[in-house]
Order: structure tokens, then sequence, then C-alpha cells
């Protein structure tokens, strides 16, 4: 199941698994993306490099340098998704984090690179015709 829905992720946002922030970036970005959302999440960093959110004490661990953007939103959207749902429904790669995620995604998309919004709109143009 998870290996089908980071697939997913991974296809459908992969413009956001390309931009890369340091950790000052990235806090500025975690902190806006929790007050609008309104998660009361607090971040931290670890030696890893994978991303991991702590649902009961509401705690984002990101690696230390070479921050994804899709990686934040993927974080914040746990905590969000318990939020919404409560622990026992909310927690996991279901598909209403694949719902809650989309939502996440479309408001940080203000925080992709110009180049990259460009290719995106060129890309939806030419779906559309």
């Amino acid at each position: 199941m998870y290996l089908k829905f980071y697939q997913k992720e991974w296809t459908d946002y992969k413009d956001y698994w390309q931009v890369h922030y340091n950790q000052k970036e990235a806090i500025k970005i975690c902190q806006k993306l929790n007050r609008h959302f309104k998660v009361g999440a607090s971040f931290r960093f670890n030696n890893n490099k994978l991303g991991q959110a702590y649902y009961g004490v509401r705690v984002i661990d990101l690696p230390k340098k070479d921050i994804a953007l899709a990686m934040i939103c993927h974080e914040v959207g746990h905590l969000l998704n318990v939020k919404k749902y409560g622990y026992k429904t909310g927690r996991g790669h279901n598909k209403r984090l694949a719902k809650t995620n989309k939502i996440i995604f479309r408001y940080a998309i203000k925080y992709l690179p110009i180049n990259t919004l460009l290719k995106i709109n060129k890309q939806l143009l030419l779906e559309h015709k």
C-alpha cells in the first residue's frame, strides 16, 4: 500500500520533489503551512534523509539539508489528516491523506520557483486543448 501511495505522489507532484531548501528556508515554509492549516506542529531536524510526523506530539522531523518541498507538504498532511479525521482513521497512507495532500500541494504551489510554475502552466494549457 505505501509503495503505491508514494509512487502516485512522486508522479503527481514530481516538480515539488525537485525543489530543495536549506533549514532556514524550510522553517519559513513550514511555519506558513502550519499557520495556514492551523496544524499546531513544531519542526525539528534529524540526520536521516527522511521526513517523519509524530501524531501524538505534533512534531515533524525533517532532514538537515536538501529538504524537498514535497516532503514538507507530505508531513504537514499527516498531521492535518489526524486533526481532521482523528487518530484512528486519520493516520497512515490512505485515500484521506491523498485528498488532504492535494489541498496542501495546491496551496504550496506558490513556493515553487517561477520557471517550474511556467512549465506546469504550459503543461496544463496543453492538456486542456
